[in-house]
C-alpha cells in the first residue's frame, strides 16, 4: 500500500489536515503580513484565505 492509496481511503482526515495546515499557515501569514505592513490590516485577511486555497488545491493535486 502506498501513500497515495492510504491518502485515498482516509479522505476525510487528508482533507482534514490539508484544510489544518493551510488555515495554521494562512494565520501565520496574516499576522506576518499585519506586523509588517501595517496599512495593509484589512487585506491580511483576504491574502490569508488565497493563500489557503493555493496550499490546498496544491497539496491535494
Amino acid at each position: 500500500m502506498n501513500i497515495l492509496e492510504l491518502a485515498e481511503q482516509n479522505f476525510l482526515i487528508t482533507f482534514s489536515v490539508v484544510i489544518g495546515i493551510g488555515l495554521l499557515q494562512g494565520a501565520i501569514m496574516g499576522r506576518g503580513i499585519r506586523s509588517r505592513f501595517p496599512s495593509l490590516k484589512r487585506h491580511a485577511r483576504s491574502a490569508s484565505v488565497v493563500l489557503l486555497a493555493l496550499f490546498s488545491i496544491n497539496a491535494i493535486a
